[in-house]
């Protein structure tokens, strides 16, 4: 009988609690799994190419259970899709078809399994369940976060404190000062950074607790200082932006506490991250106002110094690589084996530019901003929904332009976690307990 509801798309799942109120523990070993890249395994060894493996099996996986419900995809949805794939098949015509054209697009869209399978949890289970999750992973994070602090302080203090193996890739000890996250994971603990903040402001927003506050603005001074000392200039944008969604969903749900309490607390950061950055310790690299906007955009009347990398490969991309048009395509690019830049792929804006152009940027930014969309699940008229929308893209495109989005899939996953805390955030009911 429930099979005849389902298809005939009689009652909403959650209303008539035709969900799971407790979780499969293969579902249970997945989610940890999945998060404790983030924590130990990415520290132990950095293994892209097993992802894949973990991306299929969450895609069959996810749609296996999710075969008998229905989804409303829009038209929006649809022509984007059939865009989308006449932009590459338009790519493939021009430059052919090769392995690298395989793991170019495998690279960029696998990540989305992640979300595949974070529909399949929010469809299974109930929102109390995924509470449970939640808890599980706020503990988690900020024990993590005391301890991996602990650890970045003694390799700053020491310079070389459990960083030995990783120095033959990359000599210089500050790209690897971030603790248990290893090797290169600048880019991945400010994603670490940024979950644990939202799922500390998510827990002020359900029991009001002074503490958290407190901890909070404690965190905040940590991460601002940290920032300076391992060269990582896109904290305060990629935080920022992630925390002002969080205040957008709370705003269209009428949150009075957690606009007036929190926004004190992000003025706070703010303000402690510049003077740290004015005042900083002569030892480490200044990093002036103008950085901030000029790792993700160039002065189209000059030409940006190849020390701002991000800048600097955005303007290869344009004046050397053809990305106002279809690039140099999918199948010239190698990043295992390429001339163009040694740190070619520190941003995913100028990768995908090179390899596709300016469209297939686009277009790609587009797809993961209404895939997010979809998952977090704003209830509300139109206004509400394309406010949310217009506030992701700007948020996935700033991510594109700072971090390796659509090619680390460490990346991924903390922005899957940031998914399923703007999904509670926008649909669980405020409670009182502490």
């Amino acid at each position: 009988m429930e099979y005849v509801y389902r298809r005939l798309n009689i009652y909403n799942y959650d209303d008539k609690q035709l969900v799971k109120q407790h979780i499969r523990t293969i579902d249970m070993i997945l989610f940890y799994f999945i998060i404790s890249n983030l924590f130990l395994l990415r520290f132990i060894k950095v293994n892209y190419e097993l992802f894949y493996i973990l991306d299929f099996f969450l895609l069959i996986y996810s749609l296996i259970h999710l075969r008998n419900i229905r989804f409303n995809i829009s038209f929006v949805g649809y022509t984007s899709f059939l865009v989308l794939l006449m932009i590459i098949g338009s790519n493939i015509e021009k430059f052919g078809f090769n392995e690298n054209v395989i793991n170019n697009l495998l690279m960029i869209y696998t990540p989305l399994c992640y979300f595949a399978y974070f529909s399949y949890l929010k469809k299974t289970y109930s929102l109390d369940v995924l509470e449970k999750l939640y808890s599980v992973c706020f503990y988690l994070l900020n024990i993590h976060f005391v301890i991996n602090t602990i650890i970045i302080f003694i390799q700053i203090k020491t310079t070389s404190f459990l960083i030995g193996r990783f120095l033959a890739g990359n000599p210089h000890p500050f790209d690897h000062w971030t603790g248990l996250v290893g090797m290169n994971g600048v880019s991945v603990l400010n994603f670490l950074w940024i979950v644990t903040v939202l799922f500390n402001m998510y827990k002020i927003k359900k029991t009001k607790s002074q503490l958290m506050i407190v901890w909070l603005a404690v965190q905040f001074s940590i991460m601002g200082y940290l920032s300076i000392a391992i060269d990582n200039k896109m904290l305060i944008q990629t935080l920022l932006i992630f925390v002002f969604i969080f205040f957008l969903i709370n705003f269209l749900t009428s949150d009075k506490f957690v606009i007036t309490k929190i926004t004190l607390l992000t003025l706070l950061f703010i303000s402690i991250a510049f003077v740290g950055i004015t005042f900083s310790n002569s030892q480490y690299e200044y990093v002036s106002e103008d950085t901030f906007i000029s790792n993700f955009i160039y002065d189209p009347n000059s030409v940006p110094s190849p020390h701002n990398e991000r800048a600097y490969l955005n303007y290869l991309a344009y004046y050397k690589f053809d990305a106002s048009s279809q690039g140099i395509g999918f199948s010239n690019v190698n990043l295992n084996n390429q001339t163009i830049h040694v740190h070619l792929g520190i941003n995913s804006s100028s990768l995908l530019l090179i390899l596709g152009g300016l469209f297939f940027l686009g277009f790609t930014i587009h797809i993961y901003t209404l895939v997010l969309y979809k998952c977090i699940e704003i209830k509300g008229g139109r206004i509400k929904k394309i406010i949310i929308y217009l506030s992701l893209l700007i948020t996935i495109t700033t991510c594109a332009y700072a971090t390796q989005i659509f090619r680390d899939q460490y990346i991924t996953i903390a922005l899957f976690l940031i998914t399923f805390i703007f999904y509670l955030t926008s649909n669980k009911k405020e409670t009182n307990t502490a």
